[in-house]
């Protein structure tokens, strides 16, 4: 356990200029969920097929393997099989929820045009979200007005009792914010199994103690669901740690520490030292963390982190922890113009983020600077930036790789070389650049 202030842990998130705090505009509030239970209509298509309904406020897609959400020249539609195996389409009402996160800016930069609902879930492949969550702990959620209608089983620490010691004033709610994330991990890869683990507090603190705790207790049971391993499993960390103190060790403890991290970390198949900068000045506060990420790349766990938003303009910043480690897959973030987000720290990698450089937004759901997703608060959905939501477009993909190349038994290594090849070059600060979803299949088929 660090000592009070040590190894905070904070969601990335941008923002908003003019907004207050962290940037989350809120949804009009007791403007009502978005549910099925408001359906007035239904479209003809047989259950099963795809079935889309009409509610008070706008067409919403209730279910139905097998139906198609697509874009046309008039916007975003569905379409479903009817009682006569006919394929018959919906247009939503633009100005819906649901509609205004499928025409989202950052799907169409990444080249997402077409999401089926599945059958069923992938059984094999899962996504876990390390971040807050609005949900409660130790329970399976149906999301039932995301698209695809999406469950989300949640995890990890019920109270988190952690105070930010640079705070001024009352700090800002980010409660949705592993949700929000978690629905765009559900749209592009809408077959994986998602797992949110709560790590952060609702104003989206923490320590190392609950990230770690939190990332051990999850591996180790995903591992015991998946033989053993942690193979087709995407880890998604959309939060930064910030080193603000190290913990009063004695010396024996020192000692103890820094040989077991020694020990463990030299156990490669290559027989190298990852962090040889910690034999003669440790951080004992960072190489806690990093230990367990080395394990669990170890046991085959594919991992992303988020860049970080310390960065101003041309005064770019260096990958923040855990990002900047060697087993982690660093993720920047870009505007809507395809450029480095104004925030974004460099990265390995790059997807959608948004930008922070326009007038605030008075639409409480869609900013065309920023990426929309869904909330438990107002209608449903809210608008956000930050490279803590590019993160979640990288994992997702990641996750469509691996169920897309079970038969290659693909590695962190091969997982993390095929998003590479598929990313469309730009910006030094950005690695291998903007990641495309037909690209990088286009890269697996090549392997």
């Amino acid at each position: 356990q660090p000592t009070p202030g040590a190894g905070l842990v904070q969601p990335t998130v941008g923002y908003i200029k003019g907004a207050p705090g962290a940037g989350l505009v809120q949804p009009t509030p007791g403007a009502g969920l978005v549910q099925p239970t408001q359906a007035t209509e239904t479209i003809a298509g047989t259950v099963g097929k795809g079935v889309i309904q009409k509610t008070a406020l706008g067409t919403l897609i209730v279910g139905g393997p097998g139906a198609r959400i697509t874009k046309t020249e008039a916007g975003a539609a569905v379409v479903v099989t009817n009682e006569n195996g006919e394929e018959t389409s919906q247009l939503l009402n633009p100005a819906s929820p649901q509609s205004v996160f499928i025409n989202q800016w950052a799907f169409d930069q990444i080249g997402v045009e077409t999401v089926t609902i599945p059958a069923r879930k992938d059984d094999d492949v899962e996504v876990a979200i390390f971040d807050t969550s609005p949900l409660a702990v130790g329970h399976t959620h149906q999301i039932q007005w995301a698209v695809p209608a999406m469950t989300l089983t949640v995890s990890g620490a019920r109270n988190i009792e952690i105070d930010d010691p640079h705070a001024k004033g009352s700090p800002t709610p980010v409660a949705d914010h592993g949700l929000f994330a978690a629905g765009l991990i559900n749209y592009l890869a809408p077959a994986a199994n998602v797992h949110l683990v709560r790590v952060l507090n609702d104003v989206g603190l923490g320590d190392l103690f609950s990230l770690i705790v939190g990332l051990d207790l999850y591996a180790q049971d995903r591992m015991a669901r998946n033989e053993g391993s942690l193979a087709n499993t995407v880890f998604n960390f959309s939060l930064g740690y910030m080193d603000t103190s190290a913990p009063d060790l004695g010396d024996a403890e020192h000692a103890d520490l820094l040989r077991l991290v020694r020990d463990t970390l030299q156990l490669t198949e290559e027989g190298r030292t990852l962090l040889p900068s910690y034999d003669h000045t440790p951080d004992l506060t960072a190489m806690a963390l990093h230990l367990p990420f080395y394990l669990t790349e170890q046991k085959q766990g594919m991992m992303v982190a988020a860049a970080g938003n310390t960065s101003e303009l041309e005064d770019v910043k260096p990958m923040q922890s855990p990002g900047n480690y060697l087993e982690v897959l660093s993720v920047a973030a870009t505007n809507q113009y395809g450029e480095r987000s104004a925030f974004s720290n460099e990265g390995e990698i790059a997807a959608p983020g948004g930008d922070n450089l326009e007038e605030p937004c008075s639409n409480p759901i869609q900013c065309d600077n920023a990426l929309t997703s869904f909330t438990m608060s107002g209608l449903g959905y809210a608008f956000w930036m930050g490279t803590s939501f590019a993160t979640p477009l990288v994992a997702g993909l990641a996750a469509k790789v691996l169920m897309a190349g079970k038969e290659k038994s693909l590695t962190p290594q091969d997982v993390r070389n095929v998003l590479m090849r598929g990313a469309e070059p730009g910006d030094i600060n950005l690695g291998a650049g903007l990641i495309n979803v037909d690209a990088t299949l286009a890269a697996l088929e090549d392997k």
